[in-house]
């Protein structure tokens, strides 16, 4: 029987407590079952991908020997075959750019800030060379400060270097992209910042 405080409050009885213990420990047991559902099938995922990533690679080696195979047998020129790989990316780059300009409401753009999208290049200058093939990026969003500072006030045709994942990068611009500023969309900003005049 539950105990009077004297404020007008009961200790709960025994037999509450109890109630209130087998409660808690069916929820206790309900939230380790789904803790354990969920890490079956978070398992589950991760054997799929990693069986999926396997699969990739392997496919990309058998390709890589293929590809190989058929330049000797061939007897096909290796750089002649990397500059017309090169200039089919270019073109194909070059499409999903201009696509991006007309859905986005970008046109071309002088010097960058913060607020443009650059289309960069870069080259590390090793044999095997690490660089960044082709990038279109917001400025802002850029990850490494480095690269976001020195990416501020450029124009088409610069270079600078910067440290990308521990390698010495020479990066250029090959393009600048301003999001379109309409008439409306100025009259709207300049009539927000216009105080109301009372008649």
């Amino acid at each position: 029987m539950a105990k009077n405080l004297g404020n007008g409050k009961k200790l709960p009885s025994i037999r509450e407590k109890v109630t209130e213990l087998e409660k808690m420990m069916e929820n206790i047991q309900m939230a380790t079952r789904m803790s354990q559902m969920f890490m079956m099938r978070f398992n589950e995922s991760l054997q799929k991908m990693d069986k999926d990533v396997s699969n990739m690679f392997g496919m990309l080696n058998d390709l890589q020997y293929r590809t190989l195979a058929m330049v000797k047998e061939g007897k096909f020129d290796k750089d002649s075959l990397d500059k017309l790989a090169d200039g089919m990316k270019i073109i194909d780059f070059s499409k999903a750019s201009d696509a991006e300009d007309v859905s986005g409401g970008f046109i071309p753009g002088t010097i960058t800030t913060e607020n443009s999208t650059v289309i960069i290049t870069s080259t590390t200058g090793d044999t095997n060379d690490a660089g960044i093939f082709r990038s279109r990026l917001l400025v802002k969003d850029a990850i490494l400060p480095d690269l976001k500072e020195k990416l501020v006030g450029r124009v088409v045709g610069d270079r600078f270097t910067t440290t990308i994942n521990g390698l010495d990068h020479t990066v250029e611009i090959l393009g600048i992209r301003e999001k379109e500023i309409k008439e409306e969309e100025v009259v709207n900003e300049v009539e927000a910042a216009t105080p109301n005049e009372e008649k």
